[in-house]
């Protein structure tokens, strides 16, 4: 009867305890509920945050996580600088990570918060409570690894949220239009007349100050002649443009010779037909 009634008595102590902590912690979030935050709004942010760490270790009974979650709540409702938590060597338990990669997260953080207190304040807050909570979890006998794990995964998903939201907005590069311009020859020519000479002038100025990076030079000939004749004649014409550009400053290796001999007609007609709207080399200029 003695050892039953004093097996009776430490399971009342042992209630009672349990019933004081949970008290305890009841009443720092009660309180820290209570708090009306004012200042900035990563301030604000930060204490919702914190809040909802809290309550959410409460739900699961762990008093004095809770606790520090609250009191980091109230620190932040009362105008408090609140920092991120900052790893200790030798208080992780087992299978929680390194500290290396506890200190790297916190410098990449601190990094981010710089800015995006101001910038981007409920994405910093949302980042340092996750951080927190990632860290205390692995500290906290109580957690389990898969709480430490949800935490760790909180704070990736939040830190990358608050380094998209702080950084800079993309450069716009305007690319240049392209532009074509047209070089004509005489009835089975290819050598380059004044005027073709000054539409070259012309391409090769257009391409300097627009900024194009592809020249694509497109032989082409009239019907007179046999096919392969003109599929020749047209490389011809093309390879006498691209010796001309080079000379005039383009790079070898920005352009491209296509021969089309008689089969891109800029005037349709029939077999056997000369047409001098027909012989020609295109010149574009690509962007």
């Amino acid at each position: 009867m003695r050892q039953l009634f004093g097996l009776n008595i430490r399971h009342a102590a042992f209630v009672a305890i349990a019933l004081f902590l949970s008290s305890c912690a009841s009443y720092q979030l009660d309180d820290a509920r209570e708090m009306t935050p004012s200042g900035d709004p990563f301030t604000q942010a930060l204490y919702d945050a914190y809040l909802n760490h809290s309550a959410r270790a409460y739900e699961e009974e762990n008093e004095e996580l809770s606790n520090a979650f609250a009191s980091r709540a109230i620190a932040a409702a009362q105008g408090t600088v609140v920092a991120p938590v900052v790893p200790v060597s030798g208080a992780l338990q087992s299978g929680t990570g390194s500290i290396a990669t506890f200190d790297a997260a916190r410098s990449r953080l601190t990094s981010a918060l710089s800015t995006g207190r101001s910038s981007a304040p409920v994405q910093a807050a949302n980042a340092q409570a996750a951080f927190d909570c990632w860290y205390l979890r692995a500290i906290d006998p109580e957690s389990d690894a898969a709480a430490v794990s949800r935490c760790q995964s909180e704070f990736n998903s939040s830190i990358a949220a608050l380094e998209a939201a702080i950084a800079p907005p993309p450069v716009q590069v305007t690319l240049p239009d392209p532009a074509n311009f047209t070089s004509y020859f005489g009835f089975d020519e290819w050598f380059l007349r004044a005027d073709a000479l000054d539409v070259i002038g012309a391409a090769m100025e257009t391409a300097r100050t627009g900024g194009h990076g592809e020249i694509v030079l497109g032989g082409h000939t009239d019907t007179s002649g046999r096919a392969s004749y003109n599929d020749g004649l047209s490389l011809r014409r093309a390879e006498a443009v691209k010796a001309t550009m080079i000379e005039l400053g383009a790079l070898p290796d920005a352009i491209r010779v296509v021969a089309y001999g008689e089969t891109q007609l800029a005037v349709p007609t029939g077999d056997n037909v000369r047409e001098a709207l027909n012989r020609r080399v295109e010149i574009q200029l690509v962007p």
